[in-house]
Formats: structure tokens, sequence, C-alpha cells
């Protein structure tokens, strides 16, 4: 995980160990299934652009994003993959580990502007607005949508310095509860955000890249 010389926040390079088996959707949540879910806030409205049963679901907050999931889990979970019991957002590990489809590079095509042409939707190819899902590259573990188009919460509390407490080698789990410890529970109503989004420049959409936001903000690039 993380990247040199490009931020602070994503240094030290270190490894992580990824002992639990988990799964993860091929697309993002687009707008059709977030609308599934009987809480969904004003049924499409608070989505932008509207009426885009492809696009990514947007403009939700964390908080948005937990609920969904608990009622995937109760609702659905007879039709999760064998030995997987809750639906639930990505630890910040679990998710670079699936963004990067086993590269090293900012982008799983490559490094550059050129590559994340092919790999995901930014401000240089959006026209401002997201895009439907499934239209870049895939990455080698099939996933699509992983760079840009629109920003991704991940389960952990956000720690600027989180990298520089973890050791070489750290399992999944232990980065997540890191971040309960360090990211102040009582005091942090921080969350992480990975992948970038239609509106940013290529340098947020890398595999490295980490930024956070309020749980409760329902941001319009925002999705899980």
């Amino acid at each position: 995980m993380g990247s040199r010389g490009q931020n602070e926040r994503e240094e030290p390079i270190h490894r992580v160990l990824v002992k639990e088996d988990f799964w993860l959707g091929e697309t993002p949540v687009t707008q059709v299934q977030f609308d599934a879910w009987p809480g969904a806030k004003k049924r499409g409205e608070d989505h932008w652009p509207s009426g885009n049963s492809n696009h990514p679901a947007n403009n939700l907050s964390w908080d948005d994003a937990m609920q969904f999931c608990d009622w995937l889990t109760k609702t659905h979970a007879g039709q999760f993959p064998k030995g997987i019991i809750a639906a639930e957002l990505p630890c910040e590990a679990h998710w670079e580990y699936a963004c990067r489809g086993g590269t090293t590079t900012g982008y799983h095509t490559g490094d550059g502007a050129a590559a994340l042409l092919e790999a995901g939707w930014y401000n240089g190819n959006s026209e401002s607005e997201t895009q439907a899902v499934k239209q870049k590259a895939r990455n080698d573990f099939g996933l699509y949508d992983m760079h840009g188009n629109v920003w991704e919460w991940c389960l952990d509390r956000w720690d600027e310095h989180a990298y520089r407490r973890r050791w070489d080698g750290i399992k999944d789990r232990e980065t997540y509860e890191l971040s309960e410890k360090f990211g102040d529970r009582d005091s942090n109503p921080f969350r992480v955000l990975r992948g970038g989004s239609y509106v940013d420049s290529a340098y947020w959409c890398r595999s490295a890249c980490r930024y956070w936001d309020l749980a409760g903000s329902d941001g319009e690039a925002e999705k899980f």
C-alpha cells in the first residue's frame, strides 16, 4: 500500500497481508441497485445526473452506505458467496488491494493520465458528469470503475498518519482496528474516501490516493 513522493499521507509504502476472504462488487453500486433499498432518500432525486440507472449511485453519505449494507445483509444474505456472512464497506487495505488488481502502478492500466483514460472517468474525459459503469477497462480482478467516476467510501476512520503507525506485513483487519484506535472514536467523525471522481484530476484517481470527509456528508461525487 501507499506511494513514495506523491503525498505524505500515502507514506511509507508498506505490505499488508490480506488474510480474510472478501468479495467486492464488480462495479460501484448503481442508481437502480441503491434505489431498491426502501430507505433510499427521495428515490433517485439525490443522484446526479438522476434517471440514469446504470450510473453509480452518488450524493450518498457514509451513514447512507452503512445502512444500505445492513439492509443488504438482512434481506439478501442467502445470495452471498459461500462463507460471506455480511455486506459491509471495504476497509482501506481491502479497497487498495482490489483497486490495484495485482499492479504497482498509479492505475491498474499503468502510469500517467494516458493510462487513466483507459481505466476511468476524471475531469479530462467525463464532460463534468458521472458516466455509466463498465465502459472502461476492468482490472485483472474483474473490477470496473475503481478509478474516478465517483469517490468510494471505506470503513475506516480517517487518520492522516495511519501508514506511519503500521508495521510492514500488518494483517488486513489490523489496519481497520488501528483506525478505530488512533482515529479517535469519540471525536473523529471523518471516514476514508478512495478512488477520485469525475470532477478530479488524474492525481486524485490513483490507486494510492487517500482522502476523507464527514461520515454524514453527501457530496455529489461520493459512492460506495
